[in-house]
């Protein structure tokens, strides 16, 4: 009798977990089934995304030639290159297109980005370096360019110009603004000793770290007479100036 219920159980038990595991083959087949379909649909995005892309850099192409051609300041020059060149789909050189084969026909036109020249190769608008083609320019082209540069190099300087004088008046509110807090914490007097990194007795340790900064090292010392600190600023790499304090209050020091 104990046998045969021990192998009624274990028999629903079999039962029970190949169910199970039917049941998990199942879900396994429909999410490996679901896992494909997802895949078609991805490389489908993939192809229709680059097929976009194709057809954005190709209508961008043609805008900018109907630019060129409509723009009456814009001359077209027609050498051949005399190396294989580089070229770039913008003047920055980040995105390179190819190689252009040496002895290669190519258009140029003076619109020019830093060192680099717009040009035209089989239908499509490119940046190529001016060093590598310059031996094979015409001279007025070459003109062009420098003057070109020439004009570019002063309106980078005055740009350089504007922006350091931008700094320098941010510098210099940032500077008042530091004077008033100061005279706002400490006082006009301490405040202004302060700005100006001075040092004197009685201060307290607070106002000669803010006009000293913080120090390289700090010997302190505890004793029935209070607290002594020597606090150490490194000058250069073998010198030192000292800084002493007794109970919080500069005392002395020495050069």
């Amino acid at each position: 009798m104990y046998y045969r219920l021990l192998i009624i159980v274990l028999t629903i038990i079999t039962m029970t977990y190949s169910q199970n595991i039917d049941s998990l083959r199942v879900i396994l087949n429909d999410l490996e089934g679901n896992k494909s379909l997802l895949l078609k649909k991805l490389n489908n995005i993939k192809k229709e995304f680059d097929d976009t892309s194709i057809r954005i850099d190709s209508i961008k192409n043609i805008i900018t030639q109907i630019k060129i051609k409509n723009d009456t300041t814009i001359k077209s020059y027609t050498i051949k290159l005399f190396k294989d060149t580089d070229f770039f789909l913008d003047a920055n050189h980040e995105l390179r297109l190819g190689k252009i084969p040496k002895r290669s026909t190519i258009t140029v036109f003076n619109k020019f980005e830093g060192f680099f020249v717009k040009i035209s190769y089989k239908e499509k608008v490119a940046y190529i370096s001016y060093w590598d083609i310059m031996v094979v320019l015409p001279d007025d082209f070459k003109t062009q360019f420098w003057e070109y540069r020439s004009i570019a190099g002063a309106e980078k300087k005055q740009k350089d110009n504007n922006k350091r004088k931008l700094l320098e008046e941010k510098s210099k509110q940032l500077d008042i603004e530091r004077k008033r807090n100061l005279q706002n914490k400490f006082g006009n007097n301490a405040g202004d000793l302060i700005y100006n990194r001075q040092i004197w007795l009685g201060m307290t340790d607070e106002m000669a770290r803010v006009s000293r900064g913080k120090p390289n090292d700090i010997n302190r010392s505890v004793g029935s007479w209070g607290v002594h600190e020597q606090w150490i600023y490194k000058k250069g790499k073998y010198d030192s100036y000292y800084l002493y304090f007794e109970n919080g209050k500069l005392t002395s020091w020495q050069d």
